[in-house]
């Protein structure tokens, strides 16, 4: 921008020593220099103190680091490493140290820091004493003392807020510290001779641990499939490794209460099998049900086995049946509905039995119904199981 009244100025390189000139030694720390020598200092100081690289060289668009030689261990992922990797953090306190002799003033104290964790060791040892006492006490709010109660280890169901010199002559106190800023030991009664080394501590009882590299997985990338040695048709002779099992309980071909059998309804079961390996397998459904006729007179639709309920079906699977004349004997899907079965007899016939290797399966939530073609004597049971 031109301003009226005013002339344009040049100043030549280097003729202002406040701007400086170009070759301008670099000017570090409090020193003084032109701006182009502290200019220069700067890109100077940051360039010597920049790292090689950055980063992790595992990982890709990465470069790597050099950690410090002053910097805590740590654990470094492998290439093939994924989820969290963990460190313990410290697990203890600095020592606090003293030595107390019957010089030592009353109410000297010593005094750890315990926030963050969860008991405070005090050890103590000495000899030549005979008296002393020693009050441990906690405080929240770094003002308030106030005496805490815990254990002596060679007296672990005692608990005491009072240490007695003249009773415990060296050990390990034990005080839960959870909650409280501080806690000390102070001399409370003086010892009357000898001296009296102190050394107080707070620690976890448990070592914690912190993350240091989480990886969030969705947990479709947490599902496996499970490959046995073999591919299907594949032959894996004697003297092969094992194949994966779908295994069963075996159970002798005897008149007794199997192996498998569970006390209640609902328990899981294994898989019986004979000793040869070969499944026990019912010809039906768990829910079986019988139902019987025994009359002279004539039925039509009558019922001789009432509907299973909604979605379930009546399936036959067996039928006897005798009569004691001409007659034909009709099974019925429903009342009045289609014949599922019919047996003519032309003359009185002994029991005639009749196994259905397909089951006659109804119409669901249908009754099982009866019809004769006369008033002939007829004796019926029919056998069967409900399912869907």
């Amino acid at each position: 921008m031109t301003v009226p009244g005013t002339l344009a100025a040049t100043v030549a390189e280097g003729s202002d020593v406040t701007e400086g000139a170009k070759s301008d030694a670099a000017a570090v720390g409090d020193n003084d220099g032109s701006i182009s020598a502290k200019l220069r200092g700067l890109v100077k100081w940051a360039f010597e103190r920049m790292p090689n690289s950055l980063g992790q060289k595992i990982m890709a668009e990465s470069l790597s680091v050099t950690l410090a030689s002053d910097l805590g261990s740590t654990t470094a992922p492998a290439t093939t490493d994924r989820g969290i990797v963990t460190r313990p953090i410290p697990t203890a306190s600095p020592a606090v140290a003293a030595a107390w002799t019957h010089a030592t003033a009353l109410d000297t104290a010593i005094v750890v820091a315990c926030g963050g964790y969860d008991c405070c060791v005090l050890q103590f040892n000495g000899a030549g004493y005979s008296v002393g006492q020693i009050a441990i006490e906690a405080t929240v709010d770094g003002t308030t003392w106030v005496a805490v109660s815990g254990n002596v280890m060679n007296d672990p169901g005692n608990r005491i807020i009072l240490i007695d010199l003249s009773i415990y002559s060296g050990d390990i106190f034990v005080l839960p510290s959870g909650g409280f800023a501080q806690v000390r030991a102070r001399l409370a009664s003086a010892i009357d001779a000898g001296s009296l080394s102190l050394t107080l501590q707070a620690m976890d009882s448990v070592a914690p641990v912190f993350l240091t590299n989480v990886t969030q997985y969705d947990r479709t990338a947490l599902q496996a499939t499970v490959w046995g040695p073999y591919a299907h048709d594949a032959g894996i002779g004697s003297g092969a490794a094992n194949p994966f099992l779908i295994a069963g309980r075996a159970h002798s071909a005897a008149d007794s209460a199997p192996g498998n059998k569970v006390s209640a309804t609902g328990d899981a079961t294994r898989v019986s099998t004979d000793r040869d390996g070969v499944v026990h397998v019912r010809p039906h459904g768990a829910r079986i049900w019988d139902a019987e006729f025994d009359g002279a007179a004539q039925q039509t639709n009558a019922t001789l086995k009432a509907a299973a309920g909604s979605g379930l079906s009546l399936l036959v699977t067996a039928i006897v049946c005798s009569v004691a004349g001409a007659v034909d004997v009709s099974l019925l899907d429903g009342s009045g509905g289609a014949v599922k079965w019919k047996g003519r007899f032309a003359a009185a016939t002994a029991p005639v039995a009749i196994t259905l290797n397909t089951p006659i399966k109804l119409t669901a939530n249908t009754l099982l119904a009866l019809t004769t073609s006369a008033a002939v004597g007829v004796s019926l049971t029919v056998t069967g199981y409900t399912a869907e």
